[in-house]
């Protein structure tokens, strides 16, 4: 049997395979042709057309076989670049000086507004988290003065993209995404969408809700959405961007720290005190199968 130029490293002896509804065994292959064994298991063998499906069924090995290697590809590596972000707070001595009510000192004050809750929080973390959206993977060089970048989100996948084109979401567009994940072999666990896809999931399965009862309570709110494949979790984002809604696999997405952020107190300069943070991070998108995009759905029905 002949099968589609290249394709013959695939298969092994032992390989059980299926055209149609006939069962065969490998017992050879040589380049893109394979020596079968017809009707494994069946009783007739049947008529097939040229260019029918072929499907690997499993393998099937004889007793006190020599060990088999089975097909390797050449990994497919993604890459980003790092990105430094950082900004500095200064502060008058005149400032510095004064006393204000629940400000013990202005220039942690002032700091605090950039980087806080250890790098989780503040304007700069702000920065870092819209990267998911809006980030370029751009190759930093001193010499030609260009700063650099990391890709986000959109840099990585590609597969599972639907544009709506300004049509309506529908519960089918949803499920039919997470499906094209799972029958890719994806593990999306959460959607991420804005205010609009919010009320919009929120809307669709408000008849499907599963909650306990409140007598001095109206309204609903969903946190989970049960598919046909599967639940997820419904992550609500201000940050991001109106018609779009991304499906993630939370295990294989997120951001690694070169230098995670650091507030750094510089010497007086002049008139005033600087403090100045610094961080260096790039993004990271593993097995882009399991992530998928639906955007460019109406925000007003």
């Amino acid at each position: 049997m002949d099968v589609a130029t290249g394709t013959g490293s695939y298969f092994r002896n032992g390989d059980v395979i299926m055209v149609d509804s006939e069962k065969m065994l490998v017992t050879g292959v040589t380049t893109d042709t394979l020596a079968v064994v017809r009707s494994w298991g069946d009783p007739v063998a049947a008529a097939h057309s040229n260019g029918a499906t072929l499907t690997l069924v499993t393998r099937a090995m004889p007793e006190g076989a020599t060990y088999a290697t089975g097909h390797t590809t050449v990994t497919s590596q993604p890459y980003n670049y790092t990105q430094i972000i950082s900004e500095a707070a200064s502060v008058s001595k005149t400032e510095l000086a004064m006393t204000r009510y629940g400000i013990a000192d202005a220039l942690d004050y002032q700091g605090a507004k950039l980087f806080a809750d250890g790098g989780r929080a503040g304007k700069l973390a702000k920065f870092l988290q819209r990267t998911f959206y809006w980030g370029e993977r751009v190759q930093r060089t001193s010499s030609a003065n260009v700063n650099g970048g990391m890709g986000g989100f959109q840099t990585f996948v590609s597969t599972h993209v639907t544009n709506l084109a300004g049509a309506a979401l529908q519960r089918s567009d949803i499920h039919k995404k997470i499906r094209d994940i799972r029958d890719a072999g994806g593990q999306c666990d959460t959607i991420i969408t804005g205010s609009w896809g919010v009320e919009k999931i929120t809307s669709m399965y408000d008849g499907y809700i599963t909650m306990t009862q409140s007598a001095t309570r109206g309204g609903s709110k969903i946190t989970s959405v049960q598919t046909p494949h599967g639940e997820v979790e419904l992550v609500y984002d201000w940050m991001c961007p109106a018609g779009y809604m991304y499906f993630v696999d939370t295990a294989k997405v997120g951001w690694i720290p070169m230098r995670p952020f650091e507030r750094t107190k510089i010497a007086e300069q002049g008139d005033f005190y600087v403090s100045d943070v610094v961080g260096e991070f790039t993004f990271i998108l593993a097995n882009e199968k399991s992530h998928g995009l639906v955007y460019g759905f109406s925000t007003t029905s």
